[in-house]
């Protein structure tokens, strides 16, 4: 298991991600309450859980959802030990959206739609965690990920989008998720079934900007709103705003309000 930093984010503050294999010890078997949500998909075996005095037979690829402070109980099949990847977060905003994409006071246990593609995200994070430099934000991107893939509903075709609809929703889902740096207009895309250049294309002409330019934009005015309550330096700037590289982030800084950070923070306190 992975613990992560707690990070002060409007819509997730994520605790941990990792994986259980009950070949490796035995589960046990009795009531437990904590203080988080927690997200499991589990790749193979299967295994029973028991909340609000209902039980769920869990099967390999399902999810489950252990909702925070109150009792559960969760435990393998001697015979078929399953193996779980999980996530998990604090009680915010997050169990509710968790709740509205699937999961109810009735039902905390759901088929995934794309299982080999959540066995992909979760692998792929697993894989590249060494490397990793912000373990935080990449989990919140395979949390993402597989928000996105398993829950998003496809657009009827039988019934064209209106242009205005599209831009309210792209722009929602930006809202959400500028503030993390490997969040980009691909992934906007495949969330609302577009390609990205037919979402450029709508946005571009709807509203006269790039969506590439207004996710930036976004990123800026934010980063221009922090340094006025205190004295962020650039590495934290870029951390807190969705940036990656310090010196890109510089860049567009002056470009857009016309003076360096040091030299707009400055302006904004009044101080030399």
């Amino acid at each position: 298991m992975i613990l992560l930093e707690k990070y002060n984010d409007e819509l997730f503050n994520l605790r941990s991600i990792g994986q259980h294999d009950s070949r490796e010890g035995r589960d046990s078997h009795f009531f437990r309450s904590k203080t988080y949500w927690a997200l499991h998909y589990v790749q193979r075996g299967s295994g029973k859980l028991f909340v609000r005095k209902q039980q769920y037979d869990i099967k390999s690829g399902m999810f489950f959802l252990t909702p925070p402070l109150e009792p559960v109980n969760y435990y393998a099949d001697d015979n078929n030990p399953w193996k779980y990847f999980f996530i998990s977060g604090y009680p915010d905003s997050a169990i509710d959206i968790l709740t509205a994409l699937g999961f109810s006071s009735n039902n905390f246990a759901v088929p995934a739609k794309h299982p080999q593609k959540i066995f992909q995200i979760f692998s792929s994070f697993f894989m590249n965690a060494e490397d990793c430099d912000d373990l935080y934000f990449s989990a919140l991107n395979t949390l993402h990920k597989i928000l996105s893939i398993e829950f998003s509903k496809p657009q009827d075709d039988s019934r064209r989008r209106n242009a205005t609809d599209i831009i309210n929703s792209i722009e929602d889902i930006m809202l959400f998720n500028y503030k993390n740096p490997e969040f980009s207009v691909s992934d906007i895309a495949d969330m609302l079934y577009m390609t990205p250049s037919q979402l450029s294309r709508i946005f571009k002409r709807e509203t006269g900007e790039t969506p590439i330019s207004h996710l930036i934009n976004l990123r800026l005015d934010y980063a221009a709103s922090l340094l006025q309550n205190r004295s962020y330096n650039i590495s934290e700037l870029c951390n807190h705003c969705g940036f990656c590289d310090e010196h890109y982030f510089m860049k567009r800084f002056k470009n857009k309000f016309g003076m360096t950070v040091g030299e707009y923070r400055k302006h904004i306190t009044g101080h030399n």
